[in-house]
């Protein structure tokens, strides 16, 4: 829980960081501090991220790893969740950075393009001959003294 403090405008007046604190036009008013129970930890996260050391990854990341975000967003319909439930939002972002590694491995494996191709064009025909049997499994329907079995 956030605790929130009170401090009137007369306390400010000796205050040393006064100026950073309230603009000029504020100087009779109360201030609120508000702080975190975690406020500790949250400065020391802070101060680190000043290092040169974290500013540095931080340029990295931005180029790695923030591209294979937006991509997700933008190609992949990672913009907003198709499902609902953590579960089936992480099944859902696990498939589309499935989806990435398979583009990426392909790209680098002009074989492996190949046989993928290969084996879409096959799923393709298959489909197309299950869609056939599945619409002849139907006509039967329709002369009721033939017995269907499923």
């Amino acid at each position: 829980m956030i605790k929130r403090y009170r401090i009137t405008g007369g306390h400010c007046r000796q205050c040393p960081r006064r100026a950073d604190c309230l603009p000029e036009s504020a100087k009779n008013r109360a201030r609120f501090v508000y702080r975190s129970p975690h406020q500790h930890e949250i400065d020391k996260v802070r101060v680190r991220q000043e290092t040169r050391a974290f500013i540095s990854k931080m340029i990295l990341r931005k180029w790695t790893i923030e591209g294979l975000f937006a991509e997700a967003k933008q190609f992949h319909g990672l913009r907003r969740a198709r499902y609902r439930g953590l579960q089936k939002v992480s099944i859902q972002a696990l498939m589309t950075a499935m989806a990435q590694n398979i583009k990426r491995i392909v790209k680098q494996s002009p074989s492996i393009y190949w046989l993928l191709k290969k084996y879409l064009s096959l799923r393709e025909e298959i489909l197309k001959v299950q869609n056939y049997l599945n619409y002849f499994r139907r006509i039967p329907k329709f002369f009721p003294h033939e017995a269907v079995s499923a």
